[in-house]
């Protein structure tokens, strides 16, 4: 019964599935960030793991994912989707201003960003269009 109506649809759309993806690569990029913090030392970091924590890995990879689903959602629905009628301010923040946030955070962070992480999108992409069809 609580899958009556739309909300049984919301992940069928691109633009749920980036916000979701989105959300939680912020999620991990401000705990690799705490923990980074905590483990500063002004004479080394002694306590540090050796070995990259699984959520630096995963922060990485979904920020490769996030950029350009975040560029590929804000184009596709400002060129595709939007007809010129009225803005509702949901919009403007889901289709957008998600992007301006990735973009700066790309800016800020200074990640490198691989040919692999163009490849994961890639990946992202087809299992969304594989989805889309079935």
């Amino acid at each position: 019964e609580s899958l009556d109506g739309k909300g049984r649809c919301w992940p069928i759309y691109l633009t749920h599935q980036g916000a979701l993806i989105e959300t939680v690569y912020l999620g991990l990029a401000f705990s690799t960030t705490a923990k980074a913090y905590y483990y500063r030392d002004v004479e080394g970091t002694k306590d540090a793991p050796e070995r990259t924590p699984w959520y630096c890995r995963a922060a990485w990879i979904l920020q490769g994912i996030t950029l350009p689903a975040s560029f590929l959602i804000f184009v596709l629905y400002w060129g595709l989707v939007y007809d010129g009628g009225k803005i509702y301010p949901i919009s403007p923040w889901t289709h957008g201003v998600n992007f301006v946030l990735m973009v700066l955070d790309q800016a800020v962070s200074n990640q490198p960003m691989y040919l692999v992480h163009g490849l994961l999108f890639m990946v992202y992409a087809f299992l969304y269009c594989l989805w889309s069809y079935i």
